[in-house]
């Protein structure tokens, strides 16, 4: 009895060394979220839209999985499509300031539409694709939908282009008939017209062939209003700040 006892006494002791690091692990990184949360706050002037033209949206993200997390911006207005833009700012190495990140896009390049609650992200040597799309539209008889692969790496975005799905309608007046076509294009610019509108948007749904023996996963993010280019109160800003990053994951495919 007593050898069950000291045993017992052992075992209880060992997950107690194994539980009070792990558990002391998870405070300190709380401690660090919440500085670098506060670090964004301090650092607003640097990214807020002070007079947006549309609609501006913000998600805290950590996209390339680096520890030091980014707040992302980005604003759109609404026409006969929808036009976005985006900014992304990173806490730098020694987590005292932020940085804005290298775009590849040159001014007037039309950008993904990122403001979305989720996309697929594959994790291939070491880095975070998210697929995203760029929805433009050219009135009634025109729309075009590009597909490509976002990621962050060393302060740089890169915009991979996937493949694109548009719909082109030749509208017949004198016999108010549609005439539709559906295009194809892969990311050779190959394009394919042959095939119903289902067989074409199943070609542009695939993402796997892109990204072969990669980790796929489900992105999450946490857009957020910050006030429409005023100013927030400081501790309101903080907690706008923490509810989006609290939205922000990676769930891996086939464990949730």
């Amino acid at each position: 009895m007593r050898l069950i006892k000291r045993l017992t006494a052992v075992i209880l002791c060992a997950a107690l060394v194994i539980a009070v690091p792990a558990c002391a692990a998870g405070m300190g990184r709380d401690a660090d979220i919440e500085k670098q949360l506060k670090l964004i706050a301090d650092n607003v002037e640097l990214w807020l839209f002070r007079e947006p033209v549309g609609f501006e949206w913000y998600a805290v993200t950590d996209l390339d999985g680096n520890g030091r997390l980014e707040i992302a911006r980005c604003e759109a207005s609404v026409g006969t499509g929808l036009y976005s833009w985006s900014r992304f700012y990173e806490v730098n190495e020694a987590k005292d300031g932020l940085y804005e990140c290298t775009l590849p896009y040159a001014e007037g390049d039309s950008q993904p539409d990122l403001v979305d609650e989720g996309a697929v992200c594959y994790l291939s040597d070491g880095v975070y694709y998210y697929v995203v799309y760029d929805n433009l539209r050219n009135g009634y008889a025109e729309w075009y939908c590009v597909k490509s692969a976002l990621s962050l790496k060393d302060g740089k975005i890169s915009d991979r282009h996937l493949d694109s799905l548009s719909y082109y309608n030749d509208y017949d007046l004198e016999k108010e008939e549609d005439h539709v076509t559906y295009t194809y294009s892969d990311a050779e610019g190959n394009a394919v017209t042959a095939g119903s509108e289902e067989e074409l948007s199943a070609l542009f749904k695939e993402t796997d062939k892109y990204f072969p023996n990669a980790e796929k996963y489900e992105a999450t993010f946490g857009w957020v209003n910050a006030g429409d280019g005023e100013l927030p109160d400081y501790d309101g800003l903080t907690a706008l700040l923490r509810e989006s990053y609290s939205m922000f994951g990676l769930v891996r495919e086939n464990e949730n």
